[in-house]
This record gives structure tokens, sequence and C-alpha cells, in this order.
């Protein structure tokens, strides 16, 4: 859903471990929130609402290292970078033609784009100038994975696309999605009611973390914190037409430690993700409604 595919296919390994959803040690609490009107202003973003096309609108997001939120804006041609600290737009980077299924930043705040119809993945500069990184590679998904740092910076896509990370490619990589601790996951849909996580190292899976949920609709791995908690994001129908959100927050040891029920999930148009955790844990939403962009950002 919204960027998402959950993979139906689970294979019994490695060490169990089951993870019910009603224990609970501590809560998120929203941070910071702020809600953007849709125009073509420098605090504005634009969106593209027509019967013979698809909605097009601030379709993609990513987070730098100082916790600024990159936002795509194809209908303006920019990514606005917002400072949730000074509460305003302090950067405008314009987007060299086309609309880009996702973006992600490094530790410079070097901006990369996912264009999936060229099969490519570019790097621009703060003036919008493009340089072609990934060419003829295969791209399953419309989102993926960006690591922090710069050799392991994009990855293989939720569905186990081809593309892997550019200081790595010609070697042997662990499937999954990365993470600093050094071991990768992957996040697999079982049915209605529960989801895996697959912790994997070199040799293969190490560990295996069962989550039971009632009407689960989708299950995603979202990130890793600095202290190795894992951060799981679930989406499950609460009736024929309605779907809720939440993020799960575990351990190392796959104990569940908190979780956020986030309160809206009423997106407007396609988006590659749906929310994003930083090494320091904090939950950021930005969620393209009817009537309005909402940024959302929640902390322990």
């Amino acid at each position: 859903m919204k960027g998402y595919k959950p993979a139906k296919i689970v294979k019994e390994m490695a060490s169990n471990i089951l993870v019910p959803l009603f224990i609970c040690a501590s809560e998120f609490h929203l941070h910071y929130s702020r809600a953007f009107r849709y125009g073509k202003s420098e605090d504005e973003f634009g969106i593209i609402i027509e019967k013979e096309i698809e909605r097009t609108g601030p379709c993609a997001f990513t987070i730098d290292n100082n916790g600024n939120v990159y936002i795509e804006d194809p209908v303006n041609g920019l990514i606005k970078v917002l400072n949730p600290n000074e509460d305003r737009i302090v950067k405008m980077i314009p987007i060299p033609g086309g609309i880009y299924d996702d973006i992600g930043v490094d530790e410079a705040s070097k901006v990369y784009l996912l264009d999936r119809g060229g099969s490519e993945i570019i790097t621009i500069d703060e003036t919008g100038k493009k340089e072609k990184i990934f060419t003829d590679k295969k791209i399953h998904d419309r989102a993926c994975w960006f690591s922090p740092t710069p050799e392991d910076l994009f990855l293989i896509s939720e569905d186990f696309g081809e593309l892997t990370a550019y200081g790595l490619k010609g070697k042997t990589v662990t499937r999954g999605i990365f993470s600093t601790s050094g071991v990768s996951y992957i996040a697999e849909w079982h049915d209605k009611s529960t989801g895996i996580v697959k912790v994997l190292d070199k040799t293969g899976v190490i560990k295996e973390i069962k989550v039971k949920r009632p009407n689960l609709a989708s299950f995603s791995f979202l990130g890793e914190d600095k202290e190795g908690n894992l951060y799981l994001q679930i989406e499950y129908c609460i009736s024929e037409t309605k779907v809720g959100l939440e993020v799960i927050k575990l351990n190392n040891e796959g104990e569940k430690i908190a979780t956020l029920k986030v309160p809206e999930n009423d997106y407007y148009i396609w988006t590659s993700r749906l929310l994003f955790v930083d090494t320091e844990g904090r939950i950021y939403q930005v969620i393209p409604k009817k009537d309005c962009l909402k940024i959302n950002i929640w902390t322990e």
C-alpha cells in the first residue's frame, strides 16, 4: 500500500521469537506538526488533480543527519528542505525535469533521486545539476532503500530488486535492508495475522521475529536506531474502506518496547514511503492530504 508491496513467501528458518502487540512499555508523543497549503509560493507545495491522469504532488521525502526534511515537490520542480527547529523552509533545490519515485540524502547532504522510468539513480548538486550514477538496473518497485552511509547509500528495493550499493557493485551482497550494526533485515507479510522479520548476516538468517497483528494489511521494516532497536511499520484493516497505521519498536532481542498508533493515514496521492525513522529513533511522517501537506514528527 502506498509504495509498499508486501511479500507473501515465508520459510521456516533460524531461531524464532514471537512478539504479541498487546504489551507496551512506553509510547511516542507528537513533537512537531505543521501543515503547508498547496500552491506555488516558497512555503507551499504543488498538486495536480485531474480525472484523466494520476494525482501528482509531494510523493517522496527523506531526512538528513541534522533532522532536516527533504520533500520532493515535482509540480513546482523543487526539493524543499524543512528545518523543524526553525519551523521554515531553509533551502530549495531545483529538480532536473521529471517526477522521481524516491529521494535520498547522504552524510554530506548530497541528494540522490530514483528514476524508475529511466532505470537509474542520479545525484544532484544544490543547483539541480545532475550526474547519472546507475543505469540499466532492474528496479521492480517505486521505492528504494537509502542507507545513511555513502558506501551503502542505495540498496535493493523492498521486493528484492537487483539494485545494489554503488560501492559494492559487482561484489556479493547479503540481500535485505542493511543497518549500521552490520546485519540486514527482511520484513515479510506472512498472512492476515502475522508479519515476519528475518535478521541476516553474511552466513544467512540468524534470527526470525514473528509479529502477531489481527487484520494485518502490510508489514515493512522502517529502520534501526543507533542503539540497535528496530522499527516496523504496520498497516491493518479497520473496515473494508479504512486502513490504520502504526509503528512498533523492538529491542535487539526482539522484545517490543514502544508503539505509535499514527492518527492520520488519509494519503491523498501515492507516496514512496509513509514514514521514516532516523538514527535517534524519531519518527517522521509527510502526508499529502486532500487540502494540505502535513508534516508530523514523534519522539518517545
